[in-house]
């Protein structure tokens, strides 16, 4: 469950750049290259500090905890992405959707993943390096995946079944509940 979860998290981190196109494009979002840029600063400044703090949460209110706010956080993430959909045509509404969903995606991974590096290698205690290198390689294996994610769901979105333009946003916010 560790390692699928590393996985996850790695598609879900990758969602808002592979998805860079939409974002830009006039038929999109019509973000210039500058606020595209600049949607990322509350994700970093959210993981930073979701990092540093972790572990004392994590004393407070237990490692679970702080893991299960990380998956809640990434989880409000995709919605946040998904409520900025039918809002688009609106710039500034969509824009503050998107800082706070990259801000809440921040979190989410900043909270998530040393949690899952801790149970790696407390549920492998023999094996902590392999079991740690397992789940960062499958965490990268997301992070490649999601381009390709992103890239099919684009395409449903532009078929007439699914002209709503939702696709990629619902299926992003699935695989972060674990129900893709």
């Amino acid at each position: 469950m560790v390692n699928a979860a590393g996985l996850v998290q790695g598609v879900v981190l990758v969602t808002f750049p592979a998805a860079s196109t939409i974002f830009t494009s006039q038929g999109g979002y019509g973000l210039s290259s500058a606020r595209y840029g600049d949607m990322f600063l509350p994700q970093v400044v959210t993981a930073v500090a979701a990092s540093l703090l972790g572990t004392g949460l994590a004393r407070r209110i237990g490692i679970k905890r702080v893991y299960l706010l990380g998956l809640a956080s990434s989880l409000a993430s995709m919605a946040l992405l998904l409520a900025s959909v039918p809002v688009k045509a609106d710039q500034a509404v969509a824009y503050l959707l998107l800082l706070l969903a990259t801000a809440f995606l921040g979190a989410g991974f900043g909270l998530t993943v040393p949690a899952l590096n801790r149970y790696a290698s407390v549920f492998h205690p023999g094996q902590v390096d392999r079991s740690v290198l397992v789940l960062n390689a499958l965490l990268g294996l997301g992070t490649a995946a999601a381009s390709a994610f992103v890239a099919v769901f684009v395409g449903l979105a532009s078929s007439p079944a699914t002209s709503s333009g939702t696709a990629w946003p619902r299926s992003a916010s699935a695989r972060c509940s674990g129900r893709a």
